[in-house]
């Protein structure tokens, strides 16, 4: 009697879990009663519940045989991924790391004990550290997540050798960075250069396009005479050198004359 009592009551309370149309919040066996809550709060206002009714009844419960079995909500891991749908005795939850990080195994599993505890995990997803630096030059902005790729530019008046790039990967390591700043020279200053006609006596010899100076000004640059149809200038570096650019200063007027350029570095002069 006192127990269908305790049952009513629990009834009463309107939560539990829902199993299609029906809310069940707890069963009987002979004198035992199970409490069925999805969350730690309703459980708790089920014992609440229970500890009110059985003071009303003059009944006693056994602390041997009362014991929860729901674990609460598994533990964050950083940069990690959990997947669990039970927090009863006895489930598991699941760790994969987040797309771009790392970790020695592929995935980490939990159990819920039955002190409601989950068992220990030593899972950590890692990605890669800061990119190393390249003297004389600076680091893009970026991130260190497996895959991405960081550029390094020089700083001015230096020029890069290689590709300027290192990448992330797998293993949390970034690859090898094959580049180098090296300091840039005008290779073709004072040089012997020659050109295929002259606009203006000596004031527009092809000497005045190596001279050093930045004044684009007429007459103070090469410049060929009317009627070349084919003209072209040869500048004799002298030496062996690695050519990155070529830097070309046009006269502060007729900007549209030096156009449709064709630029030959190395021995062969077509």
């Amino acid at each position: 009697m006192f127990l269908e009592d305790l049952s009513r009551q629990l009834q009463a309370v309107g939560k539990g879990a829902r199993i299609g149309e029906i809310t069940l919040n707890h069963l009987l066996y002979a004198d035992d009663l199970v409490l069925i809550a999805e969350n730690a709060k309703d459980l708790q206002l089920f014992i609440d519940t229970m500890h009110s009714g059985c003071g009303i009844n003059k009944m006693e419960i056994n602390p041997a045989k009362f014991f929860a079995t729901q674990c609460d909500c598994p533990i964050e891991i950083p940069n990690a991924n959990i997947e669990y749908t039970e927090l009863y005795s006895g489930a598991k939850a699941k760790y994969t790391c987040a797309v771009g990080y790392s970790a020695s195994d592929s995935f980490a599993e939990i159990e819920c004990l039955e002190d409601s505890r989950w068992s220990l995990v030593s899972f950590e997803c890692k990605a890669c550290d800061e990119p190393p630096e390249l003297a004389n030059a600076v680091t893009g902005a970026g991130t260190t997540t497996i895959g991405s790729v960081r550029h390094y530019t020089c700083s001015d008046g230096w020029g890069m050798y290689g590709s300027g790039t290192v990448t992330c990967q797998s293993d949390t390591s970034w690859s090898s960075l094959d580049s180098e700043c090296f300091e840039l020279m005008n290779v073709a200053l004072k040089r012997e250069a020659s050109i295929s006609s002259v606009f203006e006596s000596d004031y527009t010899e092809a000497w005045r396009a190596v001279d050093g100076s930045l004044d684009v000004q007429h007459p103070y640059c090469a410049h060929t005479a009317d009627g070349d149809t084919e003209p072209w200038l040869l500048i004799d570096l002298g030496q062996t050198a690695v050519i990155l650019t070529v830097k070309i200063l046009n006269r502060d007027m007729c900007v549209d004359r030096v156009s449709n350029l064709n630029i030959a570095v190395g021995e062969n002069r077509e």
